[in-house]
């Protein structure tokens, strides 16, 4: 394909939360400007947020057809449309740790208590169940047997055949060892 690259330069695209900016009436104020607010509405800039969108063409405009717009003037606006941008952009966070991820993705390892003479090493087991969200409602039990089985566990040896064992456990997160 022919097509052409322009070789103007991309403008970076700002991610702005425009709740911070101040009222357009107010900027106008700053910039002693209030009575041009109906020229401004003409040229679409309603609000703050619609001014830091000007580009080249529209101070041409307002040079060519306002009335005492000067140079000096145009800078100010442009100088303070820089200002809003810095106060509205929303800082970027920084990309994550490639190690975070994969650190994410274990299933075992070591927790540290503070104050503690050992640490202790844990691995998720899952039976159906996510992890615990931390504030859950699930009880945390240990069962009889450390090892997590318990031979009334097993519906052959269970004395009680129409007890359904699992109902023990339902929305429970159990503790053994490995």
């Amino acid at each position: 394909s022919n097509a052409k690259k322009s070789s103007k330069p991309q403008k970076k695209v700002l991610n702005l939360d425009y709740d911070l900016l101040p009222k357009l009436t107010d900027v106008l104020e700053d910039l002693n400007l209030s009575h041009h607010l109906r020229n401004f509405v003409r040229l679409g800039v309603s609000d703050t947020r619609l001014l830091l969108k000007l580009n080249s063409l529209d101070f041409r405009i307002m040079q060519m057809e306002w009335d005492d717009i000067s140079d000096d003037m145009i800078d100010n606006i442009k100088k303070k449309i820089t200002e809003l941008e810095e106060l509205a952009t929303i800082p970027e966070k920084p990309p994550p740790d490639p190690m975070l991820n994969e650190r994410n993705k274990l299933k075992y390892g070591r927790i540290y208590i503070d104050n503690n003479i050992q640490s202790f090493d844990y691995a998720i087991a899952t039976f159906g169940a996510n992890s615990p969200p931390i504030g859950s409602k699930r009880a945390i039990i240990l069962t009889s047997n450390i090892y997590g089985c318990n031979i009334f566990d097993t519906p052959s040896t269970n004395p009680n055949p129409n007890e359904n064992i699992m109902e023990n456990y339902n929305n429970t997160y159990i503790i053994i060892k490995r």
